[in-house]
């Protein structure tokens, strides 16, 4: 039986969305949504901005030395809310695309399975009470 512990996701490392933008910015043009906005010796202005984790499910973008999943980022940039603590779950099923308007943000919530259709199913997680 699947361990029914969630996920704990730090938060973003940025202050604000202006923040975020002097680093990377959405972009239309990538599937990970998102692109570099500054150079250094590693990234190049107007590159993409992200890789496929060693697990190739996630883009995931390496930021001050942490490694965070884009389409957290995405959603982020998109409504301005830190999805610290929340599942972001893609309304589609599709993981290659994240710049995307149909990520949700959901809290208590873990994938139970995924049919053979596609289409996710969620279980909530209770908090167990203590005596």
């Amino acid at each position: 039986m699947p361990s029914q512990t969630r996920r704990r996701y730090k938060p973003l490392p940025f202050d604000s969305i202006e923040h975020a933008n002097e680093y990377l910015k959405l972009s239309e043009n990538y599937p990970s949504g998102l692109e570099w906005v500054y150079e250094d010796g590693w990234r190049t202005k107007g590159e993409m901005c992200g890789k496929w984790n060693a697990t190739g499910e996630y883009y995931v973008v390496r930021l001050f030395g942490e490694q965070y999943h884009a389409h957290r980022i995405v959603y982020y940039l998109r409504t301005g809310e830190d999805p610290a603590g929340k599942d972001i779950i893609h309304g589609d099923t599709n993981k290659s695309k994240d710049n995307r308007k149909d990520l949700m943000a959901w809290e208590g919530l873990r994938v139970n399975k995924v049919s053979n259709r596609g289409a996710l199913r969620f279980r909530t997680i209770k908090e167990k009470k203590s005596a």
